[in-house]
């Protein structure tokens, strides 16, 4: 077999003072089609980190970051016909108008911009949730004001994605 690591990007794993059994990584900023969303670094702490889960379907965000993400996903799809949102959604998009690619929907593409200048970017596969044979919604949602991570990185954002935790390491290649 071919190692399809060698095509990997990485990123270092960080530690967390209060989870030492999460898997952490550092960012700082988010863009939605090259357009940077506004919050602060320090709404991120220690370092930018945000969790990686497996065990949390969509990626969720704290509501102030999530506002603003959500207002920029939303001017940017302004075109596609809205549906009624679909729990735990808030965005939902008429799926028969999109174009489908080899990585999912054609919609804005969404960069995590990591804090050693990778960047891990999420296209329409994992940025959408198909939830009926006509509707795809915005597969991130609102963590809460008081959300304990600022944001935790979700199954469906990793799924279908080669990602190699490196422990030896500490490293996440993707």
């Amino acid at each position: 077999g071919r190692d399809m690591t060698q095509f990997l990007g990485f990123t270092p794993l960080l530690k967390h003072p209060t989870d030492p059994l999460g898997y952490y990584i550092g960012l700082k900023g988010i863009s939605v089609n090259g357009q940077a969303l506004k919050f602060l670094k320090r709404m991120l702490p220690f370092d930018g980190g945000v969790k990686l889960s497996t065990v949390t379907p969509y990626t969720t965000l704290r509501s102030h970051i999530y506002r603003a993400f959500l207002g920029l996903f939303s001017r940017l799809t302004k075109g596609i016909p809205r549906v009624p949102k679909v729990a735990p959604f808030d965005l939902c998009l008429n799926s028969t108008f999109l174009v489908s690619t080899r990585v999912g929907f054609g919609v804005p593409q969404i960069d995590l911009e990591l804090t050693n200048g990778g960047n891990w970017t999420i296209f329409g596969f994992n940025s959408l949730a198909q939830v009926s044979s006509d509707v795809a919604c915005l597969a991130f949602v609102d963590g809460g004001e008081r959300a304990e991570q600022a944001m935790v990185i979700g199954l469906h954002q990793m799924q279908h994605n080669l990602l190699q935790f490196d422990l030896v390491r500490s490293r996440l290649g993707f």
